[in-house]
């Protein structure tokens, strides 16, 4: 059941395009940093009980489309897809992407700059490799998908189902060998792919393929930077999102939520160097989704497993008069 402050969400959504304020902004829209990393919660505001999404290990929120997720399961897949499913936890569109396109492990979903950089698309990043983390060889190379962000769902009808197309794919390859990796974000401005690798002690790298992208030939990682151990952050990194400021960066673990936050001219490599912002525990079994909800930093994240909910993080920091 949706509660009063769950309630407030959808309707601060639905403004949207009805000539309301609300944190919910257009596509590729600069948006000023939001200032109170002090946060409470966690707090449930749904529960997905499609059973096509058990295991999902992707979150991303829609700046173009009022009450739009996009979330996609871990592996095994019977091909590269994403669902978008509203505030409620419902599923309102299955986009397959491209024709049977395979996927190995898709690990996160994040929003980006399109073939026009005036709109959004979406990434589907098939970066996870269990085999390189057990030292059973690995991926010679893994791939990132793209595709225009679908128009909006309706709604009151039973989910639609779709076939995006163009897709423009981009293999990636480390520098040095397989790596496996969960955590995916992209530069609003420049398009630059960023990926934190998962070990399960020590630093975790982070690379970067910098635009423009070929999908003609392999696009080469570069190491940047490390975060810092895994036994500092609390555990692996599981996932990661870029705020709508481009200044704020969660990342999740099994454990906790982290914030990090990006000085003027600064780097994410050393941005994710320094001690993040410890965000209130979740208790999720195996959380590998986040989210920024809007641009005044409240945080969704969703486990993997059966009838999972969305938990919200809330910016609590008290008002000033102006």
């Amino acid at each position: 059941m949706i509660g009063p402050r769950e309630s407030a969400i959808i309707a601060s959504l639905a403004l949207v395009g009805c000539g309301g304020a609300s944190a919910v902004v257009s596509a590729r829209q600069r948006y000023e940093p939001f200032t109170c990393t002090s946060y409470v919660g966690p707090r449930v505001i749904a529960t997905i009980a499609d059973p096509r999404l058990s295991e999902v290990s992707g979150l991303a929120v829609s700046r173009t489309h009022p009450n739009v997720f996009y979330v996609q399961n871990d592996s095994g897949e019977p091909h590269a897809r994403f669902f978008a499913i509203d505030a409620a936890g419902v599923v309102l569109a299955e986009h397959a992407v491209g024709e049977a396109l395979l996927a190995f492990d898709l690990e996160e979903i994040a929003i980006g700059p399109g073939r026009d950089p005036a709109h959004d698309a979406i990434y589907l990043a098939d970066i996870g490799d269990n085999d390189a983390r057990n030292g059973r060889g690995g991926r010679s190379a893994i791939q990132v998908l793209r595709v225009d962000e679908p128009p909006a769902p309706p709604r009151g009808t039973p989910p639609i189902t779709t076939v995006l197309t163009p897709v423009d794919r981009f293999e990636l390859r480390y520098p040095e060998g397989p790596i496996d990796c969960e955590a995916f974000f992209v530069e609003p401005d420049s398009g630059d792919l960023y990926l934190l690798g998962k070990v399960a002690s020590g630093p975790a790298p982070i690379f970067v393929a910098h635009a423009p992208l070929s999908t003609t030939a392999p696009n080469a990682l570069v190491r940047v930077g490390q975060t810092l151990s895994a036994r500092d952050l609390g555990d692996s990194i599981t996932a990661a999102s870029l705020a709508p400021d481009g200044v704020h960066l969660a990342v999740r673990t099994y454990r906790h939520a982290l914030l990090f936050t990006r000085e003027t001219n600064e780097g994410w490599a050393e941005a994710l160097a320094r001690e993040p912002v410890m965000l209130p525990r979740l208790h999720e079994p195996q959380g590998e989704a986040i989210a920024f909800f809007d641009a005044g930093g409240t945080i969704l994240s969703i486990t993997e497993g059966e009838s999972a909910p969305i938990h919200a993080l809330d910016p609590d920091c008290p008002v000033t008069a102006e």
